[in-house]
Order: structure tokens, then sequence, then C-alpha cells
């Protein structure tokens, strides 16, 4: 039981016996501390349906939502170069993904975004672009 790496995987894995029978899930990230939140979340949903009932579903937030909110809440806090980088990295986001559902960005996309974006600018750019992503997930995700 717990978060593991398969040999044959870049993700981390997550695994539980649930009524007896082991459960297990692809958490999707490559992040250890990322994928053991995960799977605390997991744990504490399993129990919450066990004993308190199936709560109701979910709404499905889009990439844009998580990027207005990063925008609103964490870009102010930054400086004014940081602000306007932030500013044009999420535009370009929101243009590109804004209405997908964040459960459907995978890491197929995001790869996807790093091979065209490496023919116009270098990677400390894209890394710097890709941070942003991975920062507004973590805020999202606490």
């Amino acid at each position: 039981m717990g978060v593991y790496r398969r040999q044959d995987s870049t993700t981390y894995w997550m695994s539980l016996v649930v009524d007896g029978k082991r459960k297990r899930q692809d958490t999707g990230v490559q992040d250890r501390r990322v994928a053991e939140d995960i799977f605390a979340a997991w744990q504490v949903q399993l129990a919450r349906a066990k004993w308190l009932g199936v709560p109701a579903p979910t709404p499905q937030h889009t990439v844009q939502e998580l990027m207005r909110e990063y925008a609103a809440k964490v870009t102010p806090r930054k400086s004014p170069a940081s602000q306007r980088r932030d500013h044009v990295v999420l535009e370009q986001f929101g243009k590109r993904w804004g209405t997908l559902a964040l459960d459907q960005l995978r890491t197929k996309t995001l790869e996807d975004y790093l091979t065209e974006r490496l023919e116009d600018v270098t990677l400390a750019t894209v890394s710097k672009e890709l941070g942003i992503l991975k920062s507004a997930y973590g805020r999202a995700l606490r």
C-alpha cells in the first residue's frame, strides 16, 4: 500500500486495499510529494464514502478557471516583471487549453507544448512557463 513508481513508468502510482481488494491508480504526476498528497486525498475520499456516504460529484474546472484564480491570487504578490511574464504565459495557456477540463490536461499535452515552444524560445523560458503551470496546480491542490 502507498505510493510507488513502476519501473516502466515515469509517473507515480498509488495502491490501496479497499473492501479486501487491491486497487491501483496512476496519479499522473512525476513529483513524489504531489503523488503522496493525491494518495492522502484518495484515502480521505474512500473513508468519507465508507462512513458518510458518497459525496456529490465535484464540478469540472477548466484550465481557464485555474489561470484566472492564479492571476487573481498569486500574480499580484510578484514583482512587476514577474507579473508581466505571468500575464503573457497565462494568456498563452488560456488560449491553448482554456476550454479543457483540468483532468484532460495530460503529460502528452505538455510534451507537445514543450516541443512546439522549443522551436521559438530557449529551454529556460519554457521551464519558467511550465513552472507557472506547476505553481497554479499546486495552489489548486492545496
